[in-house]
């Protein structure tokens, strides 16, 4: 599944060249079996510069994608601090307190906290996190503030919380432009949360500008992606959901056909909710 608009990548015209190779040594241009000709050595030049800028915009992009995996790091009663300033979760979520941490202690502001509080009340699973410092230590704690406005520590509440607080994190502090990529985001919550954590990819996705590439075994997540593309909070063709099955000894990518309506043929539910 895949949320956000395509990147492309644009090289002048004249980067095009004839040549069926590159080099990386600058002083082969030089050598007679290479530039044998003025036209040869423009070939040569051009063709480094196109593989020196393909280069830079694969590292750049590389840069910025980030990657959350399915097993997550168990909730705590305490947190100790890192010493560091991590840019993303890590693939196992756990840098997620260190972040929420540094921000709660070194800024006045708490732009991130505030945007996953928001998220929790969408997903129905909290009114508000708070990261407190514990004592003078470098210990932190986490806790949540149901609707009931009792609050509890985050390793007291149910699984879920713990495990989609790096789903959001990671969101929230994801850079300009960035690629997330996240395998069953919507794990061990229910399905209302599954549902609507469309609402947070296609928050992140508009406002970052992000792309967001999902794994997903979950109905309920798709279904709120489809009835999203119904109200018109995102459209069709800014979503793209691929089946993948095992066939013959060959992986295969089947796109699901998804209309301005956000209706679809059905039978990925086959593969879903078999009956």
């Amino acid at each position: 599944m895949s949320l956000g608009g395509g990147k492309k990548f644009n090289l002048p015209e004249e980067f095009l060249f004839s040549k069926g190779f590159l080099v990386d040594d600058y002083s082969l241009m030089m050598s007679p079996s290479i530039a044998e000709s003025e036209s040869d050595m423009r070939d040569v030049f051009f063709g480094m510069m196109a593989a020196n800028s393909a280069q830079s915009a694969i590292q750049d992009n590389l840069a910025k994608t980030l990657y959350l995996g399915p097993f997550r790091m168990p909730p705590e009663r305490k947190y100790a601090s890192r010493g560091a300033s991590p840019k993303e979760v890590g693939s196992m979520g756990e840098s997620t307190i260190t972040m929420l941490a540094n921000e709660s202690v070194q800024s006045r502001s708490r732009p991130h906290i505030d945007q996953i509080t928001k998220w929790l009340k969408t997903l129905g699973l909290g009114q508000s996190v708070d990261i407190g410092r514990i004592g003078s230590s470098d210990l932190f704690k986490v806790e949540v503030t149901l609707e009931d406005s009792k609050k509890f520590p985050l390793a007291d509440l149910g699984y879920g919380v713990s495990q989609v607080l790096p789903v959001l994190t990671q969101c929230s502090f994801a850079p300009k432009g960035s690629t997330l990529l996240f395998e069953q985001p919507e794990l061990h919550v229910h399905p209302k949360a599954a549902r609507n954590l469309a609402d947070v990819f296609i928050d992140t996705a508009r406002n970052k500008d992000s792309h967001i590439c999902l794994e997903t075994h979950s109905p309920d997540l798709i279904n709120g992606l489809f009835q999203k593309i119904k109200n018109g909070d995102i459209h069709c063709e800014d979503v793209a959901i691929y089946r993948v099955s095992r066939s013959e000894g060959e992986t295969k990518f089947d796109t699901i056909e998804i209309d301005e309506h956000g209706d679809n043929d059905g039978t990925w539910r086959k593969e879903l909710m078999p009956s």
